[in-house]
């Protein structure tokens, strides 16, 4: 059987039917092609894009940076992510909605190797890009108690010290009994005896202690271990 092989028809498909948005923009920045797969990730049709300043999926903040980095592109006719490297960048939907592309850049030139505008490969990588942000923030919270607790493993707080204090004096003498109201209010501290000995414990110590995290990771203060 002989099939015959449209060139054409292979490149227009790649581009019209590619499941990355496809765009096509002149020497002035107005978009000239805009594919199927560019409606669903910004939500203009292509009529609606078509003639259309590239700003309408800019952010504001970002155009003047874009129209810089466009105007080189155009002059020199390179771009560095044209063979391989993404640029990975904040974009706008047509609802307004801020989103996150990554995307390659092609400079398209004339008979006479003029450029005559840029196309660019876009995907939306927004649900990765908001996994990522979030794993690195739980890292980050991570890093940070593992800081904390190695900063305190070794360290006993106040209370701890005044706890042993006590229970020193009364290892040295048992039949003392003594016990000062007004220090447990200071200190947070009361008394009840067990047999034949005064025990103290600290009331709330974990709050008064212990970094903010620490407790939730199984961590004790020593009087809390008593």
């Amino acid at each position: 059987m002989n099939v015959s092989f449209n060139l054409d028809r292979l490149y227009w498909t790649l581009a019209h039917d590619a499941p990355d948005a496809v765009i096509y923009a002149d020497a002035n920045g107005l978009i000239r092609f805009w594919n199927s797969a560019a409606v669903r990730v910004f939500g203009f049709s292509e009529s609606q894009a078509l003639g259309q300043s590239l700003d309408i999926i800019i952010p504001a903040n970002l155009r003047a940076r874009h129209w810089t980095g466009y105007a080189e592109a155009l002059r020199t006719g390179r771009t560095r992510y044209g063979a391989g490297e993404l640029l990975a960048v904040p974009a706008l939907r047509k609802d307004g909605a801020r989103i996150s592309v990554e995307f390659t850049i092609l400079p398209i030139r004339g008979d006479n190797g003029d450029v005559l505008g840029m196309a660019a490969i876009l995907r939306d990588v927004t649900t990765r890009f908001t996994e990522l942000r979030a794993l690195r923030k739980r890292l980050v919270q991570l890093d940070t108690r593992t800081t904390a607790v190695h900063a305190m493993r070794d360290v006993r707080c106040p209370f701890g010290l005044t706890i042993e204090l006590v229970e020193s004096f009364h290892t040295a003498n048992p039949e003392h009994r003594a016990w000062d109201p007004s220090a447990g209010r200071v200190l947070g501290l009361h008394a009840r005896r067990r047999k034949s000995a005064t025990l103290v414990t600290l009331r709330a110590c974990t709050k008064r202690s212990l970094l903010p995290g620490m407790e939730e990771a199984g961590f004790r203060c020593r009087p809390c271990t008593v």
